[in-house]
C-alpha cells in the first residue's frame, strides 16, 4: 500500500474483512529506508485492511491484497 503523503507511523494493524485483528507491527522492527515491509507469508491468500496510526494519532487506512 501507498499514501500520497509520508507516513510516520507509531502502529501498524491488519484487520481480515470481518475486522478481525490479524497482526499488529511494531513500525521501527519492520521499516525499510524511507518505507514499511510486512511479511505477509503466513497470511492466507485474500483481501485485508491496513490500518496505519502515525505520530498525530490519526490513522490512515488502505487496502491490502496478498497473493499466493
Amino acid at each position: 500500500a501507498e499514501f500520497d503523503t509520508p507516513v510516520r507511523a507509531q502502529r501498524i494493524m491488519v484487520f481480515d474483512m470481518a475486522g478481525r485483528l490479524v497482526r499488529s507491527y511494531v513500525p521501527k522492527n519492520v521499516e525499510m529506508g524511507a518505507g514499511y515491509r510486512l511479511d505477509v507469508s503466513g497470511y492466507g491468500a485474500g483481501t485485508y485492511i491496513l490500518n496505519i496510526v502515525d505520530d498525530t494519532g490519526a490513522i490512515h487506512q488502505e487496502q491490502m491484497v496478498v497473493k499466493h
